[in-house]
C-alpha cells in the first residue's frame, strides 16, 4: 500500500537579494566550520568558495550596502574627495582605509570617462591624475571607484564585489603593490578566525610554492585529501604577537595554517 505524503514544512522565504548578498559574502570571507570546544588542532582549515552570482552595483548606495555587507562594518563617509575625470568625489572609509567614488549621471557616462584613463599616467585626458601614486580604479555600474593604498584585505574586497581593477603598468612590484589574491585570501581567512580586523594582521613573508596533495602538506580533520600536487603560496602571517604559517593554493579558495 503506498504510504500516505507527509506534508513537510517550508523553509523561510528569502528574497533573490538576500540569497545573492549571500552569496557574495561567501566569496569574499567563506570561511566553513567554526572552533570546537575541545582543545584545538595545530591545523586549522578554512575553504574560501569562489563566487556564484554577483548583485549588481549601479549607485553609490549600492556600493555602500554591498561593502557594508561584506566587511560586517560600517562605511563611513568622509567627505568630498577632490574632483577628477570631470565630476565631483566622495571619499569613504572602508576598514580604516580610503576609497574614493565617483558618480556619474548613467553608466554610458561612466563609460566614456574611464576610457579616457590612459592607467600608465596615471592621467585623464592627457592630464595626470593628482594626489595618487599608484591608484587602483575600477568601473562598475554609474561609478568610477579608486583604492591608492596597498593593504591585502581592502584590495580582496574591491575586488570580489567589483571584479578586476583596471591595469596599472605604472605601479612596478614593491612595497605599494596590493598583495596576489590568494595572500589577501590568506589575511581575510585568518583575521575571520582570530576576531581581528585584517588591518591587524602583518605579512612577515610570501612566495609561491608547491604543495604535495589538495591538504596542501598538512593534516586535515575533512576527511582524505586528493592526491596531485597543488601550486599555491606560503605565506607567514603575524597577528597579536603570534605567527602563523599560512598555506594556500593558488586563488586563495583553500587556505590552511598552523602556528
Amino acid at each position: 500500500m503506498a504510504q500516505p505524503m507527509v506534508p513537510q514544512p517550508k523553509a523561510p522565504h528569502r528574497t533573490a537579494g538576500v540569497q545573492l548578498w549571500a552569496a557574495m559574502a561567501a566569496a569574499v570571507f567563506g570561511v566553513v566550520g567554526l572552533l570546537g570546544a575541545c582543545a584545538p588542532s595545530p591545523t586549522i582549515t578554512r575553504t574560501i568558495a569562489p563566487p556564484t552570482t554577483m548583485p549588481p552595483i549601479e549607485t553609490k548606495t549600492e556600493l555602500v550596502t554591498a561593502l557594508e555587507y561584506a566587511t560586517g562594518n560600517a562605511v563611513v563617509p568622509q567627505g568630498p574627495a577632490p574632483p577628477q575625470f570631470g565630476v565631483q568625489g566622495e571619499a569613504l572609509t572602508v576598514g580604516g582605509e580610503t576609497v574614493e567614488v565617483y558618480a556619474f549621471p548613467d553608466s554610458a557616462g561612466r563609460a566614456t570617462a574611464q576610457s579616457e584613463i590612459d592607467p600608465n599616467g596615471p592621467a585623464f585626458q592627457g592630464q595626470p591624475l593628482v594626489g595618487w601614486r599608484h591608484p587602483r580604479i575600477w568601473g562598475v555600474g554609474r561609478l568610477l571607484v579608486v583604492y591608492d593604498g596597498n593593504q591585502g584585505g581592502t584590495f580582496l574586497v574591491l575586488s570580489g564585489l567589483l571584479g578586476d581593477a583596471m591595469a596599472d603598468a605604472a605601479s612596478a612590484p614593491g612595497g605599494d603593490e596590493p598583495y596576489p589574491p590568494a595572500v589577501s585570501g590568506a589575511i581575510v581567512a585568518l583575521a575571520q578566525a582570530e576576531g581581528v580586523d585584517p588591518g591587524q594582521v602583518d605579512v612577515l613573508s610570501y612566495e609561491a610554492a608547491a604543495w604535495s596533495d589538495g591538504c596542501l602538506g598538512l593534516p586535515s580533520e575533512d576527511g582524505p585529501c586528493a592526491a596531485g600536487e597543488v601550486q599555491g603560496w606560503q605565506v607567514y602571517l603575524k597577528v597579536a604577537g603570534a605567527t602563523f604559517e599560512v598555506r594556500t593554493d593558488d586563488l586563495g579558495q583553500r587556505v590552511v595554517w598552523r602556528r
